[in-house]
């Protein structure tokens, strides 16, 4: 329970200690998950002056802070797309650019897990794509993510390079509460040359 102790003020009329004269009020609220407002209002015992107080409660979530929502790697794929107009009897051709996930060998996705692994990649593929989503940020204390030790936002993309040698990326996510922290890593093998 939230507990606001309520002091009146000491006047001539008012010698007594201001501790015997305090009155304790108590009163139960909801705690959101994420920051929370309670305005309290102290009033003297006159009634001539009233004094407001902010007391801000910042509660955690009790599920993954500071872990990841997902993590995905995508290669990307040209997609060509042909439309035809019988009016004119021509056509026209759009090239676009569409990402296809590839899957982890030892799990799906769980933010409880922190290892992963891609092997099999077609030789042919150099590019990929990585996504980290962190767990939903709260208020106005966002998660930080590392990612080969430069900060991004949770949910940028990054374009990564396939070489020979296999490829080891970790991403870090601190939550809101600067303490709570998990590390993550990646590991993707392409295929050798045919």
């Amino acid at each position: 329970p939230a507990t606001a102790v309520a002091s009146p003020g000491l006047g001539a009329d008012r010698p007594q200690a201001a501790a015997d004269q305090a009155e304790e009020l108590e009163d139960e609220y909801a705690v959101n998950v994420g920051p929370n407002d309670f305005v309290i209002n102290v009033t003297s015992n006159d009634g001539s002056a009233t004094t407001f107080y902010t007391l801000e409660v910042f509660r955690l979530s009790p599920e993954g802070d500071g872990q990841l929502a997902s993590l995905t790697v995508e290669t990307p794929m040209q997609v060509a797309t042909t439309v035809f107009d019988n009016s004119t009897n021509t056509s026209t051709t759009t090239v676009s650019t569409v990402y296809a996930p590839l899957p982890f060998d030892n799990a799906t996705f769980s933010p409880a897990v922190t290892s992963y692994m891609i092997s099999g990649v077609p030789h042919n593929i150099t590019d990929l794509r990585i996504t980290a989503v962190a767990t939903a940020a709260l208020g106005s204390r966002p998660h930080k993510m590392l990612y080969g030790g430069a900060e991004l936002a949770s949910g940028t993309p990054v374009d990564v390079v396939l070489g020979v040698e296999p490829l080891h990326i970790n991403v870090t996510v601190t939550a809101g509460d600067k303490v709570s922290r998990t590390d993550y890593s990646l590991a993707i093998q392409r295929n050798a040359a045919p």
